[in-house]
This record gives structure tokens, C-alpha cells and sequence, in this order.
């Protein structure tokens, strides 16, 4: 079976287990207190400075492919469950995904690792548009060496991030992480800076877009590497969303995804 049928087919999977949700009468009943629509941390790499509502639960999940040079690899779960603590906090928790890599070498597949970790808000910004107040978030995180045996990181990988959000005009937002890691590959430990710059823009009341740029600049003689990434999101409503995108690398003369593209959904409760 060839890439691009395995593609398709799993297209179909998820289409088939949205039409599912949008064939219940209670999928996408909104509860009466929460108006604003929810703001998900995908498809893009940065994370949102938002924080899910007090009282609710919002699931995050999607399949993304990959391919670096001859090394194909799909990504299936990609789930992340947010649960509300509070007006500012919420818990994280990162389900396994389960990954299948094809390459000259060989193939494996299995679980990867899975996280936990809490964001807090910090302060919520200005009231208008400008650069003057921006909203400010932080990530805590570590990993948990509970994945396949090919995909298993034995010790824990700790990650922290400063999230900033600017609301530039009613459609047009702008969003950055810095973000640092203390990572470990095959036993080695090593640290490691990541950041990102991203435009939001609101096309529609249910359609909006997004183009950013990130990259990651780890310690030791390990190289840089920088990405372009762009989607979309379709608002089904106000606790529903669906999303796709598709990005690549900028660095070519090193090993990294040639180009990557996915797709997702997100569900709050």
C-alpha cells in the first residue's frame, strides 16, 4: 500500500468519526454560560495565552504526515485534554500518540510519550488593540516515559514556555512563544530554545487563518532548525472546531521535515 492511499484512508477515518459527532442531537449543544467561542493551542506550534473557562473540559486531537528526506512518518491522536482548575489555571494532560515510521532502515511503529503540565494566566492585557499590554500565559510541562520501546525516552523531559498574545485590530492578532527545554535523546541530556511569531487573522465569524514562523536552537554541536507553517480553522460553533495545515522546513541542507500537513478537531465540554 503506497503513502498517499494510506493518506486517504485516513482521511476517510476521521471524516467518518466527525460525521458521527455532527449526526448527534447533543454534539455541539453550547452551554448557556459560556458565549465566547473556544480558542484552541492547534494547529499552529504556538500555544494560545488562553486558558479553557472555569468548569469546562476542551479535548484537542488531529493526524498529521511528515517527511524528511526518504523517512515518512504519520501521527495518529496527537490528543491533548485541557481541564479548567480555576478562572486563570487549567491541568494538561498529552495521550500517547501512535506513530508509524517508514524509511530505508527500516519501519517501526508504536505509542510515543505522553505529558502533564498545568498554563496560568498571568495578565489578560489591554482592552484595545496595540502592543502596548500583552496577554501573558505560562506553560510547565514534563514528559512521561510511558511510550513504545522505540519511541521511549527513558528520563523526563521538563519544558517551559512564556506565551504572549497581542490583539492587533478586531480581525488580526498577533501571538509568540519562547520557550526552553531540558530534553534527553538516547540517554543524552542537552538543553534546548524554541520560538515562534504568529498572525492570526478572522476571515469570517466561523473561518479564520493563521501564518507563522518557528524554529529550534538546541545546545552542543546539534543542529538549528527553522519551519513555516500556515492552516486554517472552521468554527462549527462556539465548542466545536475543525482545523488543517501544512508547513515545511527552512533549514535544507539538514535533516528535518521536508514539509508536514494535518488535520484536527477540537471539542470543548
Amino acid at each position: 500500500m503506497n503513502e498517499w492511499t494510506l493518506i486517504k484512508r485516513n482521511s476517510v477515518y476521521l471524516l467518518a468519526t466527525v460525521s458521527l459527532l455532527a449526526q448527534s442531537p447533543h454534539a455541539f449543544a453550547t452551554p448557556q454560560n459560556v458565549a465566547e467561542p473556544l480558542i484552541t493551542d492547534r494547529p499552529d506550534f504556538t500555544e494560545s495565552t488562553e486558558t479553557v473557562p472555569a468548569g469546562m473540559t476542551q479535548v484537542e486531537g488531529g493526524y498529521t504526515y511528515s517527511r524528511a528526506g526518504q523517512e515518512k512518518q504519520q501521527s495518529y491522536g496527537e490528543l491533548l485534554i485541557r481541564q479548567a482548575l480555576g478562572r486563570k489555571t487549567e491541568l494538561r494532560l498529552e495521550v500517547p500518540s501512535y506513530s508509524r515510521v517508514h524509511s530505508p532502515q527500516g519501519n517501526m511503529s508504536g505509542f510515543e510519550d505522553g505529558s502533564v503540565g498545568f498554563k496560568v494566566m498571568i495578565a489578560q492585557g489591554a482592552d484595545k488593540p496595540g502592543l502596548k499590554s500583552p496577554r501573558v500565559s505560562l506553560i510547565g510541562a514534563t514528559s512521561l516515559p510511558i511510550g513504545s520501546r522505540d519511541f521511549r525516552e527513558r528520563k523526563l523531559q521538563p519544558e517551559v514556555k512564556l506565551l504572549l498574545g497581542w490583539d492587533l485590530s478586531e480581525r488580526v492578532a498577533l501571538s509568540s512563544n519562547l520557550n526552553y527545554a531540558y530534553l534527553s535523546e538516547d540517554g543524552d541530556r542537552f538543553s534546548e530554545l524554541s520560538g515562534s511569531v504568529s498572525f492570526g487573522f478572522s476571515l469570517s465569524d466561523k473561518v479564520g487563518s493563521y501564518v507563522e514562523v518557528f524554529g529550534f536552537l538546541p545546545s552542543g554541536d546539534r543542529p538549528n532548525t527553522k519551519f513555516v507553517n500556515g492552516g486554517f480553522t472552521y468554527l462549527v460553533n462556539n465548542d466545536f472546531q475543525l482545523d488543517a495545515r501544512l508547513g515545511g522546513g527552512l533549514s535544507h541542507d539538514i535533516k528535518g521535515p521536508d514539509y508536514f500537513f494535518g488535520v484536527g478537531v477540537a471539542r470543548r465540554f
